[in-house]
């Protein structure tokens, strides 16, 4: 099999978890299974990267001449 058919399997399976999830009520799980679905479709918000030093800015400096 190749990756997209992997990927839709696992997706279809997902998804059957999920609605036997909410006809079962089972709310925390459902939520797992709806973050992991948007992992696998690049639905989650990419995480942020703090690119400061102790909440203070970074400086570079950059002398491009000779």
């Amino acid at each position: 099999q190749n990756q997209e058919e992997i990927l839709q399997e696992q997706l279809n399976r997902l998804y059957d978890l999920l609605n036997r999830c909410r006809l079962s009520g089972n709310r925390r799980i459902e939520s797992e299974v709806l973050r992991d679905i948007s992992k696998i479709l690049g639905l989650e918000a990419p995480k942020k990267v703090d690119l400061t030093s102790d909440g203070q800015p970074i400086s570079i400096n950059i002398n491009l001449t000779d």
